[in-house]
């Protein structure tokens, strides 16, 4: 399903980030825009220069849970000619974006970082498909409920160890963390 992995980074994180990932089979380009919206279409269409015939799904880096099987799910909707497939995440954005072709004014009159982005952004597609919800990391009362994820889900730490052990490692994070939903 997947042929290349590209990691989309920030400017300010390339030094501390990038050598963490030195080792893996992956393609790195730096995030170009003035806002979200356009650092994703940017992205989507360097890929799309690269290889015009593919599906391209896109994840954020702070859902580290979500099961694999949403992105297969996601490329699997793209093979039957939708224009796009959208995972909505609680908060009212997505974690997921996945395109057929380059779409621009998909990202276009976007309030980024609301509560409305995904409202919004499934107004400027016609043909979509969505794969179920899921959360991101934004709030420390997302980082809790990651905790808590962690603490009832053997699979959540199969699914992100590198996470899970960070996490493990550094509880004091967690010490003035409420709980979920309080």
């Amino acid at each position: 399903v997947c042929i290349n992995t590209i990691l989309a980074y920030s400017p300010a994180v390339k030094s501390n980030v990038l050598k963490d990932f030195s080792l893996l089979d992956l393609i790195s380009i730096e995030q170009n825009g003035a806002d979200l919206g356009e650092k994703m279409s940017n992205a989507f269409d360097f890929v799309f220069e690269q290889n015009s015939d593919s599906a391209i799904v896109m994840i954020g880096t702070d859902s580290p849970t979500f099961p694999v099987e949403y992105i297969e799910q996601a490329f699997d909707f793209l093979e039957n000619d939708l224009d796009a497939v959208l995972g909505k995440s609680a908060d009212g954005g997505f974690y997921l974006i996945g395109l057929r072709n380059s779409a621009p004014h998909i990202f276009a009159d976007v309030k980024w970082s609301s509560a409305e982005v995904y409202e919004q952004i499934t107004a400027n597609i016609k043909n979509f498909k969505t794969v179920p919800d899921w959360y991101d990391v934004d709030t420390p009362d997302d980082l809790a409920r990651l905790r808590d994820e962690f603490e009832k889900s053997i699979e959540a730490q199969k699914t992100a160890p590198e996470t899970f052990r960070w996490l493990s490692a550094n509880q004091s994070v967690f010490d003035s963390l409420p709980p979920v939903g309080k």
